[in-house]
């Protein structure tokens, strides 16, 4: 009976690391994907990262085994240099969150161009490991500047732009990028794959393309429409639809990777409180900007603007409480020096 038992467990253990006939086991596919994440540890390496998220999803596909690709995935964290570094696992699981909530904001098609790592990793891992929005194509603006890469993708993209009219770009000074994200622009507009960028989008682009651009919570949309309701969808997104536990516990954390997902969590609550106003909805304004104050450690734009608000209102006084939470912020974070520029200009 127990020689029975130990052989039931032996063909369970072959079946679950065997993968197909011919093909690798999941047991392989993991050991690559770290492999290949360790490549990218200590200088960028896009190719050997996307390499590691196609094995990820192999051996998720053959095991189902999702919990060690999420410890591959933070292992490629705490081994990544400098401010990249994520020590903590409640970091990690508060840029998966990030990722999730900007995934939550996009359709299941269409491109989005990134422009960060931290905008990009966790969603081509969510990607490939939870299978969400698989037919969106996440594109990283630096790498439209490397001709084989664009070359390769040029179907997935939509575009004909080979390797030999990208040189003749670079040799004129254009950065192909740009060329690439009009024409996709282009193809947008005349309902072609409709594009997306983060809510972080370089003050050049978003000059370039403000015009067209409809706010969709972490992204916004090229020549999107937005819907009717547009507001109240926008404060549902905000306020109950997105999850910031892990930041409630990765709070503090000096990480630029967490700053700047957090920073873009702030941007949203800015934007969407500024839309509310626009559209002469000052108590919606009002009650996003309360939530994002809650939420998101007193920070100081999201006071800046309810100092601002408060004074069109004529609430004197809730406009100079706004105006000492700032001031605390400036005495507490001494690194942002655009806070105290700021409160310069209060005073």
């Amino acid at each position: 009976m127990r020689g029975t038992k130990l052989f039931v467990v032996l063909i369970a253990l072959i079946a679950c690391l065997a993968g197909d006939s011919y093909g690798k086991s999941a047991r392989s596919y993991f050991r690559d994907a770290k492999k290949n994440f360790k490549k990218a540890t200590t200088k960028e390496n896009f190719d050997a990262v996307n390499e590691a998220f196609s094995d990820l999803k192999e051996a998720v596909k053959i095991s189902g085994n999702k919990e060690k690709a999420y410890k591959i995935f933070f292992w490629f964290y705490k081994h990544r240099e400098g401010a990249e570094r994520l020590e903590k696992k409640d970091e990690f699981n508060s840029l998966i969150e990030f990722g999730e909530n900007m995934l939550s904001s996009l359709p299941d098609e269409g491109v989005l161009i990134t422009f960060e790592r931290y905008e990009t990793y966790p969603l081509l891992f969510l990607q490939a490991v939870e299978g969400e929005k698989c037919n969106l194509t996440i594109i990283s603006k630096h790498l439209l500047n490397q001709p084989t890469y664009v070359e390769a993708n040029s179907d997935k993209l939509g575009i004909k732009l080979d390797a030999e009219n990208m040189e003749k770009l670079i040799r004129a000074n254009i950065e192909p990028a740009q060329v690439i994200i009009d024409s996709l622009a282009s193809a947008a507009s005349s309902g072609g794959k409709r594009l997306f960028f983060p809510i972080s989008i370089p003050p050049n682009y978003f000059k370039r393309y403000m015009n067209n651009l409809t706010f969709l919570g972490l992204v916004w949309e090229y020549n999107g429409k937005p819907p009717e309701k547009y507001i109240s969808i926008i404060k549902k997104r905000v306020v109950e639809d997105y999850s910031y536990d892990a930041f409630e516990k990765a709070k503090g954390s000096e990480r630029m990777l967490l700053r700047s997902a957090y920073n873009n969590y702030v941007l949203m609550v800015n934007i969407s409180s500024t839309l509310a106003r626009t559209k002469g909805d000052t108590e919606t304004a009002l009650s996003i900007l309360l939530w994002g104050k809650e939420k998101l450690e007193n920070h100081w734009m999201i006071n800046g603007a309810l100092y601002k608000l408060y004074k069109e209102t004529g609430e004197t006084e809730k406009a100079e409480e706004a105006k000492k939470n700032i001031q605390k912020f400036v005495e507490e974070h001494p690194e942002e020096p655009r806070a105290k520029e700021f409160l310069k200009i209060l005073k």
